[in-house]
């Protein structure tokens, strides 16, 4: 899945979730920068097909995955310096 220009620069799993860092391109005060965005994804294995499947809804169920991954997130994460550049 693609977020605009941007790559995945980070993937953190959790159980059956996924939250991506994503890093893209923008322009602030006429100077570019880089920002980033998170997407997070759920896998299932589904026994009638054999296959793996991927479903950015969520049960109940998942929250505590995916409070355990944005958690992890935030604490690697470094702060943003002052030109608005994140390090990861």
């Amino acid at each position: 899945m693609a977020k605009g220009d941007g790559e995945v620069i980070q993937k953190i799993k959790e159980g059956g979730i996924t939250l991506d860092v994503w890093e893209n391109p923008g322009q602030k005060d006429g100077q570019t920068v880089k920002f980033l965005t998170f997407s997070i994804s759920r896998s299932y294995f589904d026994k009638r097909d054999g296959k793996w499947h991927y479903s950015n809804s969520f049960g109940e169920e998942d929250l505590p995955a995916i409070q355990g991954a944005i958690d992890r997130y935030l604490l690697a994460a470094n702060t943003v310096n002052n030109t608005g550049q994140y390090n990861t």
